[in-house]
């Protein structure tokens, strides 16, 4: 087998593992926007205001575009309590249904890279290659190790994002959060 044939193979492996990488990457960047970076210190700053301002308060300080603006908005909207909370339930649905699109991308890249990586060894190690054979391996190695790093960030950053994502909307839609209790106290 020709050292070019040979060397394609692991680069190959490469490539899948840094392609995966940026998957995993890519999961980590669409978590962390919504809500965005900025409205990590919306709660704090509605704390602050009082509850019949909080809405236009929030309207003021989001960025445009932004998750938490385009919920204001649609409170803003509303022009019921039911409909506000309704309004509140699909931004949050919204939210989830984006998580759950990006939570398989670290995972599966991994699988892709390992599956890679291992189908090109036992190529190279076929033809007797075994050095590239190591190489190929461990190029895949690293990539899903990092593959799984990031993805754990993502994970933990969902976690975080989600709580974040609640309490924005526990402070613009009170009723929801007597919706939650009554909820609570039926499911005892």
């Amino acid at each position: 087998m020709s050292g070019a044939v040979v060397w394609g193979l692991v680069a190959l492996s490469a490539v899948f593992a840094i392609v995966g990488a940026l998957l995993a990457l890519r999961q980590l960047r669409d978590v962390a926007e919504w809500p965005s970076p900025d409205g990590r210190e919306l709660p704090a700053k509605l704390r602050k205001t009082d509850p019949n301002e909080r809405l236009a308060r929030a309207q003021a300080l989001a960025r445009t575009g932004s998750w938490e603006a385009r919920l204001a908005e649609d409170l803003a909207a509303a022009p019921s309590e039911v409909e506000r909370v309704d309004a509140a339930s699909e931004a949050v649905g919204d939210l989830a249904a984006l998580y759950a699109s990006r939570s398989r991308w670290a995972p599966a890249a991994l699988r892709i890279q390992v599956a890679v990586g291992l189908l090109t060894a036992a190529l190279l190690l076929a033809w007797g290659r075994w050095v590239e054979a190591v190489v190929a391996i461990g190029v895949a190695f690293v990539g899903g190790l990092v593959s799984h790093m990031v993805g754990e960030a993502a994970a933990d950053r969902e976690r975080r994002q989600r709580s974040l994502a609640d309490e924005i909307v526990l402070l613009l839609v009170p009723e929801a959060a007597a919706g939650q209790r009554r909820a609570r106290a039926r499911s005892w």
